[in-house]
């Protein structure tokens, strides 16, 4: 939904944290005392929201416009990267196929933004976690070995959250080796934050291992090293000491749920197949044509590339784990063992004939995604099938991509619009305020009170008006290079 996307509907309770400890102050006050304290709080809490006061800032005002000077730079480097990813992508669709997509995308809602879901026939993580918490609920049998303060814990929940954490350490990892040779440091603050994020998270989970398995022999120091990519799982450990510390049940649920991972990755690696393949098509038909064109769709497929070899790397690590936990036949749901050959998109397979020499030359990721590629024998079906099977695919991995794009590019197009609008209120505002608080100095000079009295009242606001008038002259001249950069 445009303009919606900043909305913040809990910017209410910000102030809270603030405001706690006024329970002390005004736990014996009457109602006047009361309601004066708690207005001053909230009237102090405005003003340093204002001028975005920090304790750890050499100076007193730290103007609110420069913050929105730095964001609309970044809101316009980001718009450039989201319309350019979307250029290239629309450079490789023909006119008139583009033309249907958009007027598809008009009519449609949010369930653009989701595959098509006849094409799923997998069990993802997410519909086998459902399932066992079902279970779970149903049967409530706690083993033996799990002591009493720990039978509320989920096994499903446990594994579920400890693949996600798993997810999350990989992605550290890549982060690290992405930011390590940074000097900036806002990217070495976002690797402290991100660290400490996932120490929290390591430790609650070590936390409910142990409280599920006190006798598992790992210590919450272990977790210092975790940062590797490697968490405890059933499946690290051998046949007879998952039996010996009684971990058959937590086995059992990480088998289901990592068959599922397994498929969702899987689905993540034939979209990035599928991209790559079209990227690289369109990257050798544009070699004699410019440059510029040329480096956007490179730049793209090279995206697309990183994004295979991170998910087959990914789905390495869960058959390694399904093999340890000895599944095997049925069980796998059709996983096998993924290699570089399978790394294929259907158009190799066909424009080689490959499917002519028989039905174990077709890549196994295609094959177990949808039987329409193959009969009911296993056999795979006649060239003109698999094209039309082919093309459907394809189909989809344009369309997904582009309404994705299409959304990242307006969404950072929006930003950049609303923070225009915010630097000119911001701009006004503080020119408002100025002429407030000298409104309320010119009153004092009519009113009854002493000299003295009138004297502090009057300096009072000649100073707000003072610093609001800081404030508005910082935030005029920003919002002017703002606006001369607008067009850029």
């Amino acid at each position: 939904m445009q303009w919606v996307g900043r909305t913040s509907g809990e910017l209410v309770e910000t102030p809270w944290g603030d405001l706690n400890w006024l329970k002390w102050s005004t736990s014996r006050s009457g109602y006047g005392a009361r309601r004066d304290i708690i207005v001053d709080c909230l009237n102090g809490w405005n003003w340093r929201k204002t001028i975005k006061m920090s304790d750890t800032s050499s100076h007193y005002l730290t103007f609110p416009a420069d913050r929105i000077k730095r964001e609309y730079g970044e809101a316009k480097r980001q718009s450039y990267v989201a319309k350019s990813r979307l250029e290239s992508i629309e450079e490789v669709i023909p006119s008139e196929k583009l033309r249907k997509m958009k007027e598809e995308s008009s009519l449609r809602g949010g369930e653009q933004y989701r595959p098509n879901d006849e094409k799923v026939k997998y069990p993802s993580r997410k519909e086998t976690f459902d399932a066992l918490s079902k279970a779970e609920k149903d049967q409530r049998d706690t083993p033996a070995h799990v002591p009493e303060e720990a039978q509320e814990i989920s096994v499903s929940l446990f594994i579920n959250d400890a693949l996600e954490l798993e997810t999350k350490l990989y992605k550290y990892i890549q982060l690290v080796d992405e930011l390590h040779t940074s000097e900036k440091a806002t990217d070495q603050q976002r690797l402290v934050d991100t660290k400490r994020r996932l120490d929290v998270r390591l430790a609650r989970h070590y936390e409910m291992l142990h409280q599920l398995v006190p006798s598992l022999p790992v210590t919450k120091g272990d977790t210092g090293n975790q940062h590797k990519g490697d968490i405890i799982f059933p499946s690290s450990f051998l046949d007879k000491e998952r039996e010996t510390y009684g971990l058959q049940k937590l086995a059992h649920a990480e088998a289901k749920l990592r068959i599922g991972q397994a498929h969702d990755v899987l689905e993540k690696l034939r979209q990035a197949l599928g991209l790559r393949s079209l990227m690289g098509r369109h990257s050798r038909a544009q070699a004699g044509s410019g440059y510029k064109v040329t480096s956007r769709v490179r730049s793209t497929y090279e995206r697309a590339q990183a994004n295979v070899q991170r998910c087959a790397k990914s789905y390495q690590c869960i058959w390694e784990a399904l093999q340890n936990l000895a599944v095997s036949g049925s069980e796998l749901c059709g996983l096998q063992e993924l290699k570089e050959r399978d790394l294929v998109v259907l158009g190799t397979w066909l424009d080689d004939e490959l499917y002519k020499t028989g039905g174990e030359d077709l890549p196994w990721i295609w094959r177990i995604h949808s039987q329409t590629l193959t009969g009911q024998s296993g056999e795979p079906r006649q060239d003109a099938q698999l094209s039309d099977q082919m093309e459907q695919w394809n189909a989809e991995v344009i369309r997904l991509e582009w309404v994705h794009a299409t959304a990242a590019a307006a969404r950072w197009e929006e930003e950049v619009v609303l923070l225009a609008e915010e630097a000119r209120r911001c701009m006004v505002s503080f020119a408002k305020e100025i002429q407030t608080w000298r409104s309320r100095g010119n009153k004092y000079e009519q009113s009854g009170f002493s000299a003295s009295q009138k004297g502090g009242f009057q300096a009072y606001c000649r100073k707000q008006a003072y610093y609001y008038s800081i404030l508005a002259e910082k935030a005029k001249s920003n919002y002017e290079i703002m606006s001369a950069t607008a067009d850029e």
